[in-house]
C-alpha cells in the first residue's frame, strides 16, 4: 500500500514537472523566455515548446498581431497660432519581443510610451504647419497626409530603436477647435456668411437696378416711337380732314357759313339762356333767312 502511494506521488511529481516544462505558442502570439527576470530567448514559432521548470524559466506571451492605439485628443498650436484639438490613432506591432519586454514590459506600458511619442511628434510637426495646410478647401493647399507621414516616420524611428515596436501607420482622424473657442468661431462664421449674403444682395440689387433701368429706357423708346407715329398719323389725318373741309367750303361757301353760325348758337345758347341779338346781326340773319338754297 505504501509503495502504491509512493508511486502515485512520484507520478504526480513527474506530471507536474512535465506540465511546467511545456508551453504552447498560438499563431497570433510571440513568447519570451526569461530566467530570473532576464530575457533568454524569443519564440515566434507557433506550437508546443519545452523549457526549464519555474523558477528557472518563465514564459511571457505577447500579441504579435497588428494593434490599434487610439489615445485621447490633445490640444496643439499651429504655426499661425491657431489652437486645435487633434485626434489621431496609431497602428503598431511587436518587432523585437525581447527589447519590447525590457523597455515597456506589456501592452499598457507600450501604449503609454507610444502616446508620449505620438503627442511629441504631432506637437512638433503641427507646430511647423499653417492652419490652411491642415484644413482647406483650396486644391493643393492642404497637406494633411504629408504631415501624417512625417509624424509616422518620427514615431517609427524612435519606437523601432528604443521600444522594439514597429509603427505601421499614423493617421489624424479628426481636427476641431477647442470647446472654449467654438462659440467665437461660430460667431465669426456667422459674420462671414452675413457679409457674403450682404454682398450677394448688393450685387442682386445692382443687377436688378440695371435691368429696371434698361426696361425703363426701352419702354421710353417704345413710347416715344409710338407717340411719334401717332403724331404722324394724327397730322396726316388732320391734313386730310382740312383738305376735305377746304374742298367742301369751295363747293358751297354759303352753306358752310350757315353751319358755322349754328355751331356758334350751340356755344352760347341752351334751354335756360336769354339772348338779345340786334336785327342786323349776322346771327339774326341766319334765323331770319334760314339755310341757303
Amino acid at each position: 500500500m505504501k509503495k502504491s502511494i509512493t508511486y502515485a506521488i512520484l507520478a504526480l511529481i513527474v506530471i507536474t514537472l512535465i506540465n511546467s516544462s511545456l508551453y504552447q505558442v498560438n499563431e497570433n502570439q510571440v513568447a519570451v523566455i526569461t530566467s530570473f527576470g532576464r530575457p533568454v530567448k524569443a519564440v515566434e514559432k507557433s506550437g508546443l515548446h519545452a523549457k526549464w521548470i519555474y523558477p528557472f524559466h518563465k514564459v511571457q506571451k505577447f500579441d504579435r498581431r497588428l494593434l490599434t492605439f487610439d489615445p485621447q485628443a490633445t490640444e496643439l498650436l499651429t504655426k499661425d497660432k491657431k489652437n486645435l484639438n487633434v485626434d489621431a490613432f496609431l497602428l503598431w506591432r511587436i518587432e523585437d519581443p525581447i527589447q519590447f519586454l525590457v523597455s515597456v514590459g506589456n501592452r499598457s506600458g507600450a501604449e503609454a510610451r507610444l502616446a508620449d511619442l505620438l503627442y511629441s511628434a504631432m506637437g512638433t510637426k503641427i507646430g511647423q504647419a499653417m492652419f490652411s495646410e491642415l484644413i482647406s478647401n483650396v486644391p493643393g493647399e492642404m497637406k494633411l497626409m504629408e504631415i501624417c507621414r512625417t509624424i509616422e516616420e518620427s514615431c517609427y524611428e524612435i519606437a523601432s530603436e528604443d521600444l522594439g515596436i514597429k509603427v505601421e501607420s499614423v493617421l489624424i482622424k479628426r481636427i476641431a477647435y477647442p470647446p472654449q473657442n467654438r462659440v467665437a468661431v461660430f460667431e465669426r462664421m456667422k459674420a462671414e456668411r452675413g457679409r457674403i449674403a450682404r454682398r450677394y444682395r448688393s450685387e442682386g440689387e445692382e443687377s436688378a437696378q440695371k435691368i429696371r433701368s434698361g426696361a425703363d429706357l426701352e419702354s421710353a423708346l417704345i413710347l416715344a416711337a409710338a407717340n411719334r407715329e401717332a403724331l404722324t398719323i394724327r397730322g396726316a389725318g388732320e391734313a386730310k380732314a382740312a383738305d376735305i373741309y377746304r374742298k367742301s367750303i369751295q363747293k358751297d361757301p354759303e352753306f358752310f357759313r350757315f353751319l358755322r353760325s349754328l355751331d356758334a348758337y350751340k356755344v352760347f345758347m341752351d334751354e335756360r339762356s336769354t339772348v338779345v341779338i340786334p336785327n342786323d346781326s349776322e346771327l339774326m340773319q341766319v334765323l331770319r333767312k334760314g339755310p341757303p338754297r
